[in-house]
């Protein structure tokens, strides 16, 4: 979500609370509307706005100078976000797979290999935080380093300052966080959860299929192998 007059990017990646952030930011988003949080958040949508990487976003910034803006995400534990997709794509999601888990994680394996998917699975599905995060020619996640500030989570370097909450102590995070965006102080209610936020998926996977996802979200493993991640939680 962008709010352009607040200089504010929500960067939302799939299965992390990203939708409870949106209905939190709608007020900002429409500032003058007195609809319902979940109806802007919908409008906001249908512009094309669901998951937009920030390569994306910055495409349509009048000012490219990123150090302008307040830029965050929601950071979800890596193994239980994958799970969580492939469960919502299963059950929920218009255009539902039949593959089981087993095949799906060689399916994922496949297309971080060739860039080949199943034809009804959209690509977003399976981004990583890399791919929401990189900026060809602008900004590369290598080039970021996680720090703490104001017992917030941080990925920044000269060009760009990205705080990041974390799904699993939301409220928390969101309580630190909120007066730098200038909300009120309020607690997030979790839309779109279908399993509590600290279930962990963990031991559905195999060791192979750990060893994927190790080796094809490396980014996502450092932070949460980091000091900083393990110090603030």
């Amino acid at each position: 979500m962008i709010i352009l007059n607040k200089k504010l990017i929500f960067i939302h990646p799939l299965k992390s609370g990203g939708t409870s952030i949106e209905n939190m930011l709608a007020p900002l988003y429409e500032p003058n509307s007195k609809s319902p949080a979940h109806q802007i958040v919908n409008r906001f949508w249908a512009t094309g706005g669901k998951h937009l990487t920030l390569q994306k976003i910055y495409s349509t910034l009048p000012d490219k100078d990123l150090n302008k803006y307040t830029i965050f995400f929601v950071f979800r534990n890596t193994f239980n976000r994958v799970k969580s997709a492939y469960n919502w794509m299963q059950r929920f999601h218009k255009h539902k797979i039949k593959t089981d888990w087993s095949s799906w994680m060689k399916d994922l394996e496949t297309y971080f290999t060739t860039g080949i998917l199943p034809p009804t699975v959209d690509p977003v599905w399976v981004c990583r935080i890399q791919d929401f995060i990189n900026i060809p020619g602008v900004l590369d996640v290598s080039d970021l380093n996680l720090t703490i500030e104001n017992k917030i989570l941080v990925l920044k370097n000269d060009k760009v300052k990205i705080h990041m909450l974390r799904l699993e102590y939301l409220n928390k995070d969101w309580h630190n966080f909120k007066h730098i965006i200038g909300l009120p102080r309020q607690l997030i209610a979790h839309e779109n959860r279908h399993h509590h936020s600290k279930e962990s998926y963990l031991s559905e996977y195999t060791d192979e299929q750990k060893e994927t996802i190790q080796k094809h979200y490396h980014f996502e493993m450092n932070i949460l192998n980091s000091e900083e991640y393990k110090s603030i939680c």
